[in-house]
């Protein structure tokens, strides 16, 4: 289940690590309504129960603190695999709180529809970047990548069920995810995935890849 958030932010600006901010956010926000949920999406298990996407707006300029942007209006996606989790952020969001150093007015949220047929195959794009990472290191686009990101969509199939066979990468363009300090590779992508519905239904509710809980990995189905 996914929920667009549309709004408004103080300034034209989105900090790096809006993902992270706006994640920090919703487990708090959880925790004022029911204290267990947070402790169950901070375990090591990966992936978690649910993702979030960057603030998105329309870019204008790459800065080292930031993103510029044309306007301040902007958004982000809230997915989970749990209605639970979604009512309740549905419910009890504020109409404001800070993403970072920006301030972000809630004037909006829409429940996203996603139809998904049954089919063998399927292709999905990305809304964020995807990052990959490997015995601490972020991995930039090879085979390893590639073989991680196999990995992930089996750990996805064994934890939460569906039918997964393999992937393959469409196409792949390279920008840079911030993580904390860092800058690290990350990858918009189009992926054909030969699997079932209810694999598919699982990925789109809880993201692609590593470091979901700084934005990244948000995908969305194109066929």
């Amino acid at each position: 289940m996914r929920v667009k958030v549309i709004g408004r932010i103080d300034r034209p600006f989105i900090p790096h690590n809006s993902g992270y901010y706006i994640y920090s956010y919703i487990n708090k926000l959880i925790a004022r309504v029911d204290p267990s949920l947070p402790f169950y999406l901070h375990t090591p298990q990966i992936p978690r129960i649910h993702s979030n996407s960057l603030l998105l707006s329309n870019p204008k300029e790459i800065l080292p603190e930031g993103i510029e942007t044309l306007s301040t209006e902007s958004y982000f996606y809230i997915s989970s695999i749990s209605k639970k989790l979604i009512d309740l952020v549905l419910k009890n969001i504020d109409n404001t709180f800070r993403i970072g150093s920006v301030e972000f007015l809630v004037d909006d949220i829409k429940i996203e529809k996603t139809k998904i047929d049954n089919n063998d195959n399927y292709i999905i794009t990305t809304i964020t970047p995807i990052v990959i990472k490997n015995k601490g290191e972020f991995l930039y686009f090879n085979e390893k990548f590639k073989e991680i990101l196999d990995a992930y969509m089996k750990m996805v199939r064994d934890i939460y069920g569906g039918e997964y066979e393999e992937i393959k990468i469409i196409n792949s363009n390279f920008t840079n995810a911030y993580i904390k300090k860092m800058k690290v590779p990350a990858y918009y992508m189009t992926i054909k995935i030969k699997a079932n519905k209810k694999f598919v239904k699982n990925l789109v509710d809880i993201g692609v890849g590593h470091k979901q809980s700084f934005g990244y990995g948000t995908i969305k189905i194109v066929q």
